[in-house]
């Protein structure tokens, strides 16, 4: 009986020996690679407005500066790049609906149609983005977009829809451009008494309530004032203001100085 006993327990042991030996020849599996990850929509973004802006840069830098005919710089122009991105933004913006992300695809995509001439489809754009997106922090860039818009649309539409933006958006940059917008159109050239009075009305809400919110340059205020200033000094028939300069000997001199003379002033740059 013992001898039996003892024969199981070999046999036992042997087994699992072979089994430990298999399982010491067997290879580990190999641990398996996470998924990659789908970009966010930002990232789609930022990467679809990277592509768009180096076809631009590319169009302009090399194709542009070649020698042509007036002719075929013509029709090159018409073939310039922006049209072709212009269903990928509107993609991304029904995909981020209700996101900052889905307002800044479809401002992109606005600005396309409104410097292509795209009426139709630029007022398609616009009624989204006010049904929309009307309270997303990316309209700051919209009203001034907005003037290009006019000369396809009419300034009542324009006004119409800055005014819904401007009473809508809880944002102080999106007021603040609004307003300064709104004044610039409606005291814009060949503008009427009560347009001049109503333009001046958003220039100094924008100057009281928004005294300090950051523009692209300076502050919306400055703008305003800017602005304001070139009206009300800067016309044909004003007195123009007296400044003081330094020629190139080193002499200072005032406009005023030559009061009664006849006056030249040469006004130039480079961009």
């Amino acid at each position: 009986m013992n001898q039996i006993l003892r024969r199981a327990a070999g046999l036992v042991l042997a087994g699992a020996c072979a089994l430990a030996a298999a399982a010491a020849q067997t290879p580990a599996p190999a641990p398996q690679r996470p998924a990659p990850q789908r970009p966010t929509a930002q990232e789609r973004l930022d990467a679809l407005v990277e592509r768009m802006e180096k076809a631009t840069s590319s169009f302009w830098e090399v194709e542009w500066a070649k020698e042509m005919s007036d002719e075929e710089r013509m029709a090159l122009y018409a073939k310039r790049p922006g049209m072709e991105f212009v269903p990928e933004f509107e993609a991304l913006a029904v995909e981020a609906k209700g996101s900052d992300v889905a307002a800044a695809a479809r401002l992109q995509a606005f600005s396309l149609l409104c410097g292509f001439q795209k009426r139709t489809e630029a007022g398609t754009t616009l009624e989204k983005l006010l049904d929309e997106s009307i309270e997303s922090k990316e309209l700051e860039d919209l009203p001034s977009m907005m003037q290009g818009y006019m000369g396809m649309a009419g300034q009542e539409r324009v006004t119409n829809s800055l005014e819904l933006l401007l009473e809508k958006s809880p944002h102080d940059k999106v007021k603040a451009s609004t307003l300064l917008t709104l004044g610039q159109i409606l005291c814009g050239r060949n503008a009427s008494e009560t347009q001049m009075a109503e333009g001046r009305k958003y220039f100094e809400w924008l100057i009281t309530e928004f005294p300090t919110v950051k523009a692209r340059k300076g502050t919306y205020k400055e703008v305003a004032e800017n602005f304001l200033f070139a009206l009300d000094n800067l016309q044909v028939g004003k007195q123009a203001p007296d400044f003081e300069v330094t020629d190139e000997n080193g002499t200072k001199f005032k406009l005023s100085d030559y009061r009664g003379k006849v006056v030249v002033i040469d006004f130039w740059g480079m961009w």
